[in-house]
């Protein structure tokens, strides 16, 4: 139920073209799957053994350089 509010509440800022950053919280028992496919981008925070990464898998109207960088 919420997450049809919250696709619901995206398409109407996406009709009224504002620009939105949205944070959640990825787990197993509650993917994101549904979010990401609906957004222009997506930026993901990874905190590991080796420190944090940052990607940016989805990013829909421009061309990015993948890889990693410095």
């Amino acid at each position: 139920q919420v997450r049809k509010q919250v696709v619901g509440f995206m398409r109407f800022l996406k009709d009224r073209d504002a620009t939105v950053l949205f944070t959640v919280q990825n787990t197993d028992s509650l993917p994101t799957d549904d979010l990401e496919f609906i957004t222009d981008g997506t930026i993901r925070l990874d905190a590991t053994r080796s420190g944090t990464t940052v990607r940016v898998p989805k990013f829909r109207g421009s061309a990015t350089q993948s890889g990693d960088h410095a």
